[in-house]
């Protein structure tokens, strides 16, 4: 069997299939857990805060990303010498992902919780990118954008809290990159009209 290299298609395929593991943990796996570990109380009844709900779940989405992007260039060390590659994954990670919540939270957004929502995920994707970066270092930017002070006034029990979930999320993340490297599939461009 010929041997398998990451290339352009490669890196559109996982980040739609990435897309679509941001839309699961974000939408359809999303936990009070979350919301609890970052500090944010939500209203426990089903039809009660709903608009808040919508709005931690966008922005929870918005930091997933930024976990994506990172596990990206942990577990796939192409990515590492060729930026080309990553945007790419990121690119089709953020359109699928865009799609796949437009309906379900998204289009409930209004102009500026949308403008949030983007501003999250360009600066946790900008952050997930430093060579030095950990997962509290992506649980303390979350922390700081969805409470509107500096990083530094974030709270070490907070970060501590929610760099489990970063963690959890990465894993699956990393899981999905492994899984992608070995499925002759994800080298295809039938793989994401299948997608589609």
């Amino acid at each position: 069997m010929a041997q398998l290299q990451i290339d352009k298609v490669f890196a559109e395929n996982l980040g739609v299939s990435y897309g679509g593991c941001v839309r699961d943990l974000a939408a359809s796996l999303f936990n009070k857990e979350v919301a609890q570990a970052a500090g944010v109380r939500l209203n426990p009844l089903p039809f009660l805060g709903t608009e808040e709900k919508i709005r931690f779940k966008s922005y929870w989405a918005a930091a997933l990303q930024g976990v994506g992007c990172w596990a990206a260039l942990t577990s796939i060390p192409e990515y590492l010498t060729d930026d080309k590659l990553l945007r790419k994954t990121v690119f089709n990670m953020q359109s699928s992902a865009d799609l796949a919540l437009s309906k379900v939270l998204l289009s409930k957004l209004s102009d500026d919780d949308f403008k949030r929502y983007d501003a999250i995920r360009r600066r946790l994707i900008r952050i997930s990118q430093n060579e030095n970066t950990e997962k509290e270092t992506l649980a303390r930017a979350f922390l700081s954008e969805i409470n509107g002070i500096p990083d530094s006034d974030v709270p070490d029990s907070r970060v501590t809290a929610l760099s489990v979930h970063i963690g959890m999320a990465a894993g699956l993340f990393t899981k999905l990159a492994n899984i992608s490297k070995k499925d002759p599939g994800s080298y295809s461009r039938a793989q994401q009209k299948a997608a589609k």
